[in-house]
């Protein structure tokens, strides 16, 4: 018994035969005639969605943060920064009692 991969007539994964996934011939023969899935029934076989970050709809069925991604992202980068200047002033005291002062100063 497959349960859901029989279900929905799935066919065996390209990259794990042994596992049971999307049916695209059958669900989405084309672009315009396609049920939206995206081929992530029921665990996916595709690695990577190239356009997840810019499409809301690139996962469906599952909820796509893009607003989430590009934020975490933004922070990271922000962080990055003040990581770079607290590096820079560490290295550029004379002692590690003004390093240390110096980060206090700066928060």
């Amino acid at each position: 018994d497959g349960g859901v991969c029989d279900q929905y007539q799935g066919v065996p994964c390209e990259f794990d035969p042994s596992a049971c996934c999307y049916n695209q011939q059958m669900w989405c023969p084309s672009d315009s005639n396609c049920t939206s899935d995206n081929g992530a029934y029921p665990v996916g076989d595709q690695r990577i969605f190239y356009n997840q970050m810019s499409d809301p709809f690139a996962l469906a069925p599952f909820p796509n943060a893009i607003l989430m991604n590009w934020a975490t992202m933004i922070v990271l980068a922000v962080g990055n920064l003040a990581a770079l200047d607290f590096q820079a002033r560490n290295l550029a005291a004379k002692s590690g009692r003004i390093a240390t002062f110096a980060n206090g100063i700066a928060g």
